[in-house]
Formats: C-alpha cells, structure tokens, sequence
C-alpha cells in the first residue's frame, strides 16, 4: 500500500467475520475447505484491502468467491493429471489379461460340468446376478434350497478347481493367475 491510498480500517472488515464464515461454509465441499478459504480471504484482505468500504460484503463476498472458483479450477485439473498419470498404471499387461481370460474359461468350463440342479443355480446367481429370492421364484421352490444349491455348487467347484491348480481350495485364484501370468511372460 502506497502513502496516497486511502487507509481502510481492518476492524470494519472484521465486524463481517461470522459473515465470512457462514459464506465460505455454504459454497465450499467441506469444513476443512470451508475454513482454508475463509483464511485466504482474510489474508488476501490484509494483503490488498479495498479502498472502498462502501459495501464490505460485497467486497469480502467477491473475494471469497473467486478463491472458491480458482480452488475448483486448480483441484479439477489435479484430478485431470492424476488420471492421465494413473491411466497407464492401470492397465494390465498383455501376460496378465491372458491369465485373467484363461482362468475365466476354466471357471466356466467347471460351472457348465456342474451337475443339475447346482448348474441353474450358480449361472443364475452368478452370470446372470440375480438374487435368491429371484431364483426361488423362477424355479418354484424355497429360497433355502436355492441357497443351499448354490452353496453346494461353490463347493464343487471349489474341489474341482483345487484339484486342477492344487493348493488348500482356499487360494486357487490367486494362484492359477500368477502362475498363467509368469508362464506367459518372456
């Protein structure tokens, strides 16, 4: 500030603090932004503080605002970096989207070997992602046993597919994809 602007009182600007915090409160996300920007306000406002203190609110108001747009603006394009940063990080490489589609082929070459009636159960439930309730009621018989069915189903599968990849049943998926992926890499 120069020796030729006119001096504003700070404590006139202060009267409007409840003010400034309502407002910064109802257009920021959250209360951590809510006061980051309230506090920027204030700090803009000892920085460069109006020279017209005609309309306080409407000055401290145009402030706040414009730190809220510029805050918006800065995060949207952070979260446009971080995409286009991460993009690449997320896809998987060729050996794994091998392993992943051939230990999908395995999953349904033992759900079609299931023996009926634990076959409808587990397409319906699982390929088809309908509830038990639904299933129930398209075959006519009791929730439990379509419960049950499907139950028995993920049991025979489980043993089947343990018994192709080998292990405790417990972990085949991990294992059967790790081990497809590092046979087809180089």
């Amino acid at each position: 500030m120069t020796a030729n602007e006119p001096h504003t009182p700070i404590e006139t600007l202060l009267a409007e603090r409840e003010w400034v915090r309502a407002l910064a409160r109802s257009l920021a996300a959250d209360v951590n932004q809510a006061d980051d920007v309230e506090q920027q306000t204030w700090l803009a406002t000892a920085r460069h503080p109006p020279g017209d203190l005609s309309s306080p609110r409407a000055w401290l108001g145009t402030v706040l605002r414009n730190l809220v747009r510029r805050g918006a603006r800065g995060e949207g394009r952070r979260r446009v970096r971080e995409m286009a940063a991460s993009h690449s990080e997320s896809m998987p490489s060729a050996a794994e989207m091998v392993a992943r589609a051939e230990t999908q082929r395995r999953v349904v070459d033992a759900v079609l070997a299931l023996s009926e009636p634990y076959r409808a159960a587990i397409l319906a439930r699982f390929f088809e992602d309908m509830p038990p309730r639904e299933i129930a009621r398209r075959l006519g018989v009791p929730v439990e046993t379509v419960r049950t069915r499907i139950k028995r189903g993920l049991a025979a599968l489980r043993v089947r597919l343990d018994a192709e990849y080998g292990g405790d049943g417990k972990t085949w998926g991990s294992r059967c994809c790790r081990s497809r992926a590092r046979e087809a890499s180089p």
